[in-house]
């Protein structure tokens, strides 16, 4: 196998930063995928090996017992029956051999591979990979898509294949899972088993370029923890991770990489009862080989059955079992793993409750009984004492308590487990170095309020939602917001607790208390339970205010070049701008926009077209020039999706700003391709932000059918707002809008295509898909294109002049159910519409 890529693609995607999203309470960061295709080569020659599967696998068949992991097989234009059948015979024997208790999704396709792919028996690409932060509980590692979601519980990338496999039809494959292949056959089951493997996360980010060695990402993989060599100056034996002995970049780093014997070293591994796996590693780097494959020592007779993930596989070769090294050196990086689910005790200020530690520990393959320990320390772990904890009675529970002596007392703790691996875990990953912790003492910590304040409210609301973040180290006692109406004081209002920090309160205001003009001033209080009552106000001084504002009388249209200004718009952290480099003014978020910084938290930020516009079904079109430098989503994700982040869109009101409802789909960056390569580019080292600044040039024409939508009807009278939201942990430059047009003379564009234009039919389909398009204005070519959420293209046709009216059939029944993408492109017009399959 070979992992694919241009040196310059290399350097600017090591430094590209994360894509941050929440996982429940874990941070996810998933890195700018590179290109990381694993390729693997046909040898020549012919072998007889024959090695069966799994125990594991025949006792589960024969117990019908389910099993330990469900892997979902969707194989694309097949081009043998069998294949399918085979295909779920590998979900079989890795699902035997693995835990997850979330299904693996690995797509197979099957291709011609062309040029110098031409001798490739097949390729794999993995999703990800994936930073998993959760206070702790994992160490700091790179993983697979696979490999991170098994280890949250949870799904993180949709619908979106785990694993991607191409095999290339070029070679003659035996699609038969009974290990019979004729002479000159690839056996299927064979190679496919190695392949998941790889997707599994039998791989890593290690490589030699220019006799340079690199770690490409900033953040080495999973497996590479576990890598060690005999250094060739000393003979002495090294972590290929000690950056102090081979610096990323480097020559030390190359020639290691390119000097045998590199080993795998895990505690799972050595228990095969042999001397650490040795990895395949010639003296001269190879790209299609080096590093992520047993060395070939592995294909003698006597070692025949770990031969599955050497570096070759010769016509004729079944091995339809991974073996014991390399099944357990997948359990090392975390296919059998253990969990400790704990709570950090807070703060106390008296001694006259226990301190008791409770914790849910659970292990793929059980836990070590009785190797559950409680350690802490008062004086950060240069001395410490310990408990064993026992159990609670409830399932997998272990209780203990700590011994605290005195007040103001500085305590740090974390907890340990043995699995029956003899592998040992500790709660968080890496203690004592990093530790849980608490303090008993007066207190004198004030809690932390974050706000984003109200700006306006319209007198056509009844109440006005409130929202803030609080947080402190020992309890809340106290949360409400003061507020006065035109100076009178009011009684308070008590904020509730959602999630988390999370509190929010309502401004009820059904009793007509409020008239247009009102000021209204409000802060937040927070008081803790200590003693002392330590509070906090937000503001610190004085009070938030906002005005009751009216609604105008409405209007058919509205144009605006923001030269004069913005007074006709109500705003949250919007501004009238004319940044360095811009020649002209308009509406701006603040650059960079506002992240909030906490999990489970996002800000919401909007200008608000004070007039009601009534929709016309003559022309319902809003226009604007734009820049979005928004953080994007996931690859493939689309708007609605949990993992799409940050994002802009306009929303219209039907019922004076009581609810909202967008005309069209919300977007970012990837909107653009120079706008998305500017942001992607401005992401420097570990920051999650990027640090792009666009310029004025970069502005782009957005048309909007405000009637597109069956929500809105010719005659209504809309409240229109332009909003951004922002989700926690990255942000770019933000949001500019100019020249904007509702229902104006000029709003329309010379197009081709209007959304509504575009009818496909029947919604969803079982496969053949009819479209129908009314065309504008005629055009000399329509391109269409379709593709999966994860932006593979998997169809692409042109018509050259389509004619007034276009209709076109699509036989789209060899992909499997789910939605997809296809877009239409008539000169510089591109529009898309969401498709549904489902048989």
């Amino acid at each position: 196998m070979v992992i694919r890529r241009g040196l310059a693609t290399l350097i600017v995607f090591s430094l590209a930063g994360f894509i941050t999203y929440l996982a429940g309470q874990a941070k996810v960061l998933k890195y700018a995928q590179l290109n990381d295709t694993i390729i693997c080569y046909a040898a020549p020659g012919h072998s007889n090996l024959r090695i069966g599967p799994p125990q594991a696998y025949l006792s589960r068949l024969k117990s019908s017992a389910a099993a330990g992991a469900e892997i979902n097989m969707t194989l694309i234009s097949p081009p043998h029956n069998f294949a399918r059948q085979t295909a779920e015979t590998a979900a079989g024997i890795w699902g035997s051999l693995i835990h997850s208790d979330v299904p693996i999704n690995v797509e197979i396709r099957f291709r011609v591979m062309e040029g110098e792919e031409s001798g490739v028996l097949a390729s794999t690409l993995s999703d990800g990979p994936y930073v998993v932060r959760t206070n702790g509980a994992l160490p700091t590692r790179l993983y697979n898509a696979s490999l991170a979601e098994k280890l949250l519980g949870r799904n993180l990338n949709g619908n979106s294949p785990d694993i991607l496999i191409d095999f290339n039809t070029r070679f003659s494959w035996y699609y038969k899972d009974d290990g019979n292949p004729l002479p000159g056959q690839h056996d299927f089951l064979s190679v496919l088993l190695h392949e998941m493997a790889h997707g599994l996360g039998f791989s890593g980010h290690f490589l030699v370029f220019e006799d340079l060695g690199y770690q490409y990402y900033t953040i080495p993989g999973v497996f590479d923890h576990f890598l060690w060599a005999k250094d060739p100056r000393d003979g002495k034996g090294d972590w290929l991770l000690d950056t102090i002995l081979f610096p990323i970049r480097s020559e030390a780093l190359a020639v290691q990489l390119q000097t045998p014997p590199i080993y795998f070293k895990g505690p799972v591994t050595r228990q095969v009862g042999r001397e650490n796996p040795r990895m395949y590693v010639p003296t001269e780097y190879n790209r299609g080989s080096s590093i992520y494959h047993l060395d070939e020592i592995y294909n003698t007779k006597d070692d025949s059955i770990n031969a599955m993930m050497t570096f070759s596989s010769q016509p004729g070769e079944v091995i339809h079992d991974p073996g014991p090294l390399a099944k357990n050196m997948i359990y090392d990086i975390g296919w059998v793993h253990t969990y400790i689910d704990h709570d950090t005790l807070s703060d106390r200020e008296s001694l006259d409750q226990p301190f008791t530690v409770t914790a849910k520990i659970t292990g793929d393959e059980g836990i070590l009984a009785g190797n559950q320990y409680l350690y802490w320390s008062t004086d950060g772990f240069q001395s410490k004492d310990s408990v064993m904890m026992t159990g609670t009675g409830n399932p997998d529970e272990f209780t203990g308590n700590i011994q605290v002596s005195s007040l103001e007392t500085k305590v740090n703790y974390y907890i340990h487990t043995m699995d029956n691996y003899d592998r040992l875990y500790t709660s968080p990953s890496q203690a004592p170095e990093s530790s849980h912790g608490f303090y008993v003492g007066e207190d004198t910590i004030a809690p932390v309020i974050d706000h984003i304040p109200i700006q306006f409210m319209l007198i056509t609301e009844d109440s006005l939602y409130i929202t803030a973040q609080i947080t402190d180290n020992l309890g809340l006692a106290l949360t409400e917001v003061e507020y006065k109406i035109n100076g009178v004081d009011q009684s308070p209002i008590e904020l509730t607790r959602d999630t988390l920090n999370n509190y929010h309160a309502y401004f009820d205001f059904s009793g007509g208390q409020v008239n247009i003009g009102d000021q209204i001033k409000y802060r937040i209080k927070a008081v803790d339970g200590a003693v002392a009552q330590n509070t906090t106000y937000q503001p610190a001084t004085d009070y938030h205010d906002f005005t009751i504002e009216e609604i105008p009388p409405s209007r058919d249209f509205y144009e605006n070049d923001f030269e004069e200004g913005i007074s006709d718009f109500l705003t949250s952290e919007f501004f009238h701008d004319k940044p360095v480099g811009f020649n002209s003014f308009g509406l701006h978020s603040k650059h960079p926009y506002k992240e909030p910084n906490k999990d489970n938290t996002y800000y919401d930020f909007y200008a608000q077209l004070r007039i009601p516009i009534r929709l016309s079904s003559d022309n319902s079109f809003l226009s604007f020039d734009e820049i979005a430098y928004i953080e994007d989503g996931i690859e493939g994700t689309v708007f609605g999706d949990e993992d799409f982040f940050d994002y802009v869109v306009v929303e219209g009101s039907k019922d004076d700003g009581k609810s909202w409802h967008p005309f069209a789909d919300g977007w970012d960056c990837r909107a653009n391709a120079t706008w998305f390569e500017n942001y992607q580019n401005g992401i420097l080292g570990n920051s999650n932000d990027s640090q792009a600044i666009p310029k004025e040039e970069e502005k782009q024409y957005r048309l909007i059918n405000m009637l597109e939508d069956p929500y809105f009807q010719s005659g209504d009278i809309v409240l229109i707002r332009f909003r951004l939201l922002s989700d926690p942990y990255a942000v770019g430059w933000g949001w500019m809008i100019d020249n904007l047009r509702i229902q104006g003379t000029t709003a329309v564009k010379d197009y081709p295509m209007l959304p509504e234009g575009i009818n496909i039919y029947p919604v969803p389909s079982a496969g053949l898909l009819n479209v129908s398009i009314q065309m504008k204005e005629s055009t000399d070519q329509l391109q269409v294109i379709l593709v999966n959420l994860t932006g593979r293209v998997l169809l692409a046709v042109k018509f050259d002049h389509p004619g007034d009216t276009f209709t076109k059939q699509f036989d789209l029944s060899h992909l499997p159910n789910g939605a997809y993408l296809m877009k239409f492109i008539a000169g510089q017009q591109t529009i898309v519409k969401k498709v549904m399959l489902a048989r």
